[in-house]
């Protein structure tokens, strides 16, 4: 009885199929509307001929909508694709990160469904000065240079003295 049990429950919890669809990528890659115009097709081919061409493909993959690949470059060529992807229409958000080592440049990771790119720069990449990467940067927030008014002087409590109405006797 106790296998029927186990076997039963083992059939009920664990799936028997996985809807997933995931591999490796051979060369760099971006994602796109299909309705989008040939224009805008053929600035995305040339970003594409761009990232095989003068970028270093590292490696990449992909899994469903998602996918993430790893690249090698100068921040001129860095800075480049930036600018070439914003010009293509599609849009991308910036952030620094260290990764801990010297081969790789960046990240480009996508989603597809929400066309949505991300663009992780490595800060711990030797050539890389993040005066390179201004225009990427928040501004910093200084404190207030300016000293809050004062609205007069805090009043302190004065101690008065009891007055006693009962007469003082002194022994």
């Amino acid at each position: 009885m106790k296998p029927l049990i186990a076997f039963l429950l083992a059939v009920t919890l664990f799936p028997v199929t996985a809807n997933a669809l995931g591999g490796k990528l051979t060369s760099p890659s971006l994602s796109y509307r299909s309705d989008s115009s040939a224009i805008k097709k053929e600035k995305i081919n040339k970003v594409i001929q761009f990232m095989g061409s003068d970028l270093k493909f590292i490696e990449g993959s992909f899994l469903n909508q998602f996918s993430f690949q790893r690249f090698g470059g100068t921040a001129k060529q860095v800075l480049r694709l930036i600018k070439l992807l914003n010009e293509a229409g599609l849009p991308v958000s910036i952030q620094f990160r260290d990764f801990g080592e010297q081969k790789s440049a960046f990240t480009l990771d996508e989603d597809s469904s929400k066309d949505y790119r991300r663009i992780i720069i490595n800060s711990r990449r030797d050539d890389f000065k993040l005066s390179d990467f201004r225009a990427f940067l928040p501004m910093p927030r200084w404190p207030s240079q300016t000293k809050p008014e004062r609205k007069g002087t805090p009043k302190l409590p004065v101690r008065q003295k009891l007055k006693s109405t009962a007469p003082a006797t002194i022994r």
